[in-house]
């Protein structure tokens, strides 16, 4: 059986996310606020995608 690979529109997707959480130091209210969706709208992804915040050394 082939490994699923995801489609290309949700490595997209979950760039741009991390993106913007990068931009504002993982504000998730001002991610928000920028798509224009609810709070919850933005959590949902974050768990889908398994993101975390990068630890810097």
């Amino acid at each position: 059986m082939a490994a699923m690979v995801a489609p290309p529109e949700c490595d997209a997707d979950r760039d741009h996310l991390m993106q913007l959480l990068e931009e504002t130091n993982w504000n998730r209210r001002e991610v928000a606020r920028r798509l224009r969706v609810s709070e919850g709208t933005v959590r949902s992804p974050i768990a889908k995608y398994g993101l975390d915040r990068m630890v810097k050394s």
